[in-house]
């Protein structure tokens, strides 16, 4: 009797020693994402177990971080965390002086500008290359009062403009 025990443990240890070529290419795929799954979260950062980090996600807490609400008005381009600009519509300005080209933004200081404003532009020529530049300023700018600034040129090969700068 003892002797057929070991044949029969002799005759399962190459079905054990094969399992891998046994296993369907589902059932080797499924290991292997499991693997990379284990082998990913114990080599991430920690960030608290599972649990809490999934109670974070959904609480309602008050200490959990609020999405950012957008200040500026709709058209506008964030700047910085304080200031947001635009291109002035052509209609909406003119130019300081009867020859040469100007352009002019619009600008937004969240928490205003109280020692003034201050912008640059590039100015480009019909290939884009920058050939001058200019800089305008307003002073003492209250929180969220929206600001044109226009900015004159008198190169004649100017043709378009790139906001370089804007300090407050």
């Amino acid at each position: 009797m003892e002797e057929n025990e070991q044949n029969q443990e002799r005759s399962q240890v190459p079905k054990f020693r094969n399992w891998w070529k046994n296993l369907s290419t589902f059932k080797k795929f499924a290991i292997i994402v499991f693997l990379f799954v284990i082998i990913g979260a114990a080599l991430s950062p920690s960030k608290g177990s599972f649990s809490e980090v999934t109670k974070s996600a959904t609480s309602n807490s008050t200490t959990s971080a609020a999405p950012k609400s957008i200040w500026y008005p709709s058209g506008y381009n964030l700047y910085s965390d304080n200031v947001a600009w635009q291109w002035a519509a052509n209609t909406t300005f003119q130019c300081s002086y009867s020859s040469g080209s100007c352009w002019a933004v619009n600008l937004v200081a969240k928490d205003g500008c109280p020692t003034g404003i201050y912008a640059e532009i590039a100015i480009l020529d019909r290939q884009g290359v920058q050939i001058d530049y200019t800089n305008a300023t307003n002073t003492n700018v209250p929180p969220l009062q929206k600001v044109r600034l226009t900015f004159d040129t008198f190169n004649e090969a100017a043709n378009s403009a790139r906001l370089t700068k804007v300090s407050c």
